[in-house]
């Protein structure tokens, strides 16, 4: 059997749980601090790959002890490097009848437990014992993991390549943050939600053809619809779905991945599919802006303009031309051809190769009349995958990816909760309004009961050379994915990327 050490990383955090600081406990000449002999189990399995990992102590880690009613740290003060470490109590507290101890003991944060979401290359397993502490000589406590171990194997053929992190979640199963223990002592989190784990890798760790491995602490659960997205340091990413990893009980799961294509950073990660042949695009991360000197993303989903702005352009004009298009208040199509085609479009379905935005050029599009239509239409692929929803107090529609698990969020009330759909890849169309020919914008989501958004396709009308299509949207629910309307009005745009 091959084993693996791993070295749990030290805390150096000051404990929130604890009945004092060590700055202000005052400990008496006659105290005699409780000590525990603590054995951390190894964490094994034989599904998938042959690992066993010894969870090895080291220096300055703590474990947190509470019996209900009063807490307190004990620190390491023998056996680093080893799975047998000798535990000291920091302050002067006495308890009372069975006692519970957490590794590590950030574990508990005031009266909750919460499994860690973000995570480094140096691995810690949350671990659990309990039993009776006594005051003469050392106690000894078995720590059981709490979980499990999902190893990461990741090669890619693209040159120069930096990992800065990797994030995991489950389409069905909550990952991290508050849980309980049931009374097996086995953690249990709440069914409502699927937070996510997040692997920061600081300054990054280089990938190429020999596989690089990365380990990351989760609950132990059967994942059947794992979803795991890298992001490198120059802001690319890509992602993985469709993963089922039986990681029950205490174990360590392997997934080999190799990434064969790395996307602008600023897509979300979803695939929609737009067209009857199967064609896929994937989102960008936020509806379009000028900021005065070039093009660029909203940082939020929900961003739109309440007024008119030269270095806040939200609302474009309808234009074959995007030097004409940026800043106007009244359109400059020279030609108004029943052929032009939208700035942001060589064709309907491609991209323009002069076009820049955040950095990347020729890469971004905007959807045609038939592909908002398809999108948003009752067929096989996209049929109940969308709906109109309220978002951070924004009105608007819920897009969501054809891989999507569960119904979909129409009402989104707080960051977190935006940032887990947002790592599902859930697209959000705000109810913008539009801007008029004298720089107003109107009918903008809170300026009254009544509100619209319109987004604009990459086709202008065939029968009136002064109309384009539009994605139209109201607050009565009239929702019409090919709506024409006047090329003098200025409408939203919400770029793609094959």
């Amino acid at each position: 059997m091959k084993r693996t050490a791993f070295t749990a990383v030290s805390i150096a955090a000051v404990l929130i749980a604890v009945s004092c600081s060590k700055e202000e406990s005052t400990v008496s000449k006659d105290f005699e601090p409780m000590v525990i002999d603590a054995v951390s189990e190894s964490i094994g399995t034989k599904a998938q790959t042959e690992h066993i990992y010894d969870l090895l102590w080291q220096n300055k880690d703590q474990i947190l002890v509470t019996d209900g009613k009063v807490s307190d740290g004990f620190t390491l003060s023998e056996g680093a490097g080893t799975v047998k470490g000798k535990f000291v109590q920091d302050n002067e507290v006495s308890f009372a009848g069975e006692v519970e101890a957490f590794y590590p003991s950030t574990l508990v944060l005031g009266e909750k437990l919460e499994w860690p979401s973000t995570q480094t290359k140096n691995l810690v397993v949350p671990m659990y014992s309990k039993g009776t502490l006594g005051r003469s000589g050392s106690t000894g406590f078995s720590f059981s993991s709490l979980g499990s171990i999902l190893e990461i194997a990741l090669t890619t053929e693209i040159n120069d390549v930096t990992v800065k992190s990797i994030s995991v979640r489950d389409g069905e199963k909550n990952m991290s943050r508050t849980f309980t223990l049931n009374e097996d002592g086995l953690p249990e989190f709440p069914s409502t939600t699927r937070n996510s784990i997040t692997l920061d890798l600081e300054d990054g760790e280089p990938i190429g053809i020999t596989p690089k491995t990365f380990f990351i602490a989760v609950p132990a659960a059967d994942y059947r619809k794992l979803k795991i997205t890298v992001k490198t340091t120059d802001g690319r990413m890509t992602y993985f779905t469709g993963g089922h990893l039986d990681l029950t009980g205490n174990k360590v799961g392997l997934i080999s991945l190799n990434a064969k294509d790395f996307k602008s950073g600023n897509l979300l990660p979803g695939r929609y599919t737009v067209n009857a042949e199967g064609k896929t695009v994937m989102f960008t991360k936020a509806n379009l802006l000028y900021d005065g000197e070039g093009f660029c993303f909203y940082q939020k989903q929900i961003d739109s303009p309440a007024s008119y702005n030269p270095s806040e352009v939200a609302h474009f004009f309808w234009s074959n031309d995007y030097n004409k298009s940026v800043g106007e208040y009244l359109p400059q199509d020279s030609s108004k051809s029943t052929n032009d085609i939208l700035f942001t479009n060589a064709t309907p379905t491609t991209p323009n190769p002069d076009l820049t935005v955040s950095g990347v050029s020729g890469r971004y599009r905007t959807l045609s009349a038939d592909e908002w239509d398809y999108l948003l239409g009752n067929n096989e692929k996209r049929a109940g995958r969308w709906a109109t929803g309220m978002i951070m107090h924004c009105q608007g529609i819920v897009i969501v990816p054809d891989d999507y698990c569960g119904d979909v969020p129409a009402v989104i009330s707080n960051e977190l909760s935006l940032q887990n759909a947002e790592e599902d890849g859930v697209v959000f169309l705000p109810r913008g309004g539009y801007r008029d020919s004298y720089k107003n914008i109107k009918y903008r989501d809170g300026d009254g009961s009544y509100s619209r958004g319109m987004y604009w396709a990459s086709c202008p009308d065939s029968t009136n050379n002064g109309n384009a299509f539009c994605l139209y949207f109201e607050s009565f629910g009239v929702i019409k994915p090919k709506e024409i309307t006047t090329r003098e009005h200025g409408c939203s745009i919400r770029l793609v990327m094959d």
